[in-house]
């Protein structure tokens, strides 16, 4: 495809005029054929950088994600711009299982969402490798080496699977990582070194603030900031379950209305306090890094680590939640 038509494709299905910065580097090396390693800082535009290029190339391209959350809105929302798209995970019900399969296999799907474990089902694999695959793009990445074996296992395996069906080329996608991990990345997907972008995670419109307090002071501090002026909504992190219910009580009874949310939560009440969040039902969610990988809000106003990160990294992908 042409760069004219590539930009017709952005302007028809998007509604962009142009790309971010990073983006037009990775999505130029895709079309190429190049397996890419794509490190963009949230909000940096990832999804665009699969997604274009999906309308662009002849087949199937296949978008792995382990949020069932992102994939739905980004389904609902490509759905209504006339993008053929469709997922699998672990919320689809039988006939939307079987409604998609069909549409894999007449080639009217440009795009489908799988989760790992659904991408990893052998019947899963060998409709994929009938299908012939333009493009696989896996999205955090970061997940195969730093996270995987506590986090979603079925990573782990993603490297082979991914191999295994023989797409034209790999996208690796995600919002931080390190030196070591992107090492890993880029060995398990065999992408150069020339093909890994990254760009700056300075974003000018966010505020950085460090406030030293005794361990006495520090719920009474929490509230202070979130009660300033222009500060909600607001994430609030901590590092234990039990800190994220204590902190979400204490807000609530200070009169701010605050919800908890972690991986000890069943699934659809993680879904509803999400949600409800995302719907601006209540101002504040308290939550362990369970929660934000994939969340699309644009007017979150602050975030704020009870704990300390655990990795600076980990500190700049969940500060870029907020602006």
């Amino acid at each position: 495809m042409s760069e004219l038509q590539t930009h017709e494709a952005l302007k028809d299905y998007f509604g962009h005029e142009s790309l971010r910065p990073g983006q037009a580097e990775v999505i130029e090396r895709v079309m190429d054929l190049r397996n890419t390693l794509a490190v963009l800082p949230t909000g940096g535009g990832k999804s665009l950088c699969y997604q274009l290029p999906a309308m662009c190339m002849e087949g199937l391209s296949v978008v792995v994600s382990p949020l069932i959350a992102l994939m739905r809105d980004q389904v609902e929302s490509l759905a209504k711009k006339g993008v053929p798209c469709a997922r699998i995970d672990s919320t689809s019900s039988a006939e939307e299982f079987e409604q998609t399969l069909v549409k894999i296999q007449s080639g009217e799907l440009k795009l489908l969402y799988l989760s790992p474990e659904r991408m990893a089902e052998p019947t899963m694999q060998q409709l994929l490798k009938n299908s012939g695959i333009a493009l696989v793009a896996i999205d955090e990445a970061h997940c195969i080496s730093e996270w995987g074996h506590s986090f979603r296992p079925s990573y782990i395996r993603l490297p082979k699977l991914v191999r295994s069906l023989k797409p034209k080329v790999i996208l690796a996608l995600t919002t931080t990582a390190s030196k070591d991990t992107a090492g890993s990345i880029r060995k398990a997907f065999k992408i150069l070194k020339k093909d890994h972008i990254q760009t700056s995670f300075y974003r000018d419109n966010l505020v950085f603030e460090v406030e030293v307090c005794s361990e006495e002071d520090k719920q009474q501090a929490l509230l202070t900031a979130i009660e300033l002026p222009d500060r909600t909504p607001a994430i609030v992190y901590a590092t234990r379950r039990g800190d994220v219910e204590e902190l979400a009580a204490m807000l609530s009874r200070s009169g701010i209305n605050a919800r908890a949310y972690h991986a000890g939560m069943p699934a659809d009440a993680r879904a509803e306090v999400q949600d409800g969040f995302l719907g601006h039902q209540f101002p504040v969610i308290c939550a362990t890094i369970a929660f934000g990988m994939g969340v699309d809000m644009p007017d979150v106003r602050s975030v704020i680590h009870y704990h300390p990160p655990k990795s600076p990294e980990g500190w700049i992908q969940e500060s870029g939640r907020a602006g």
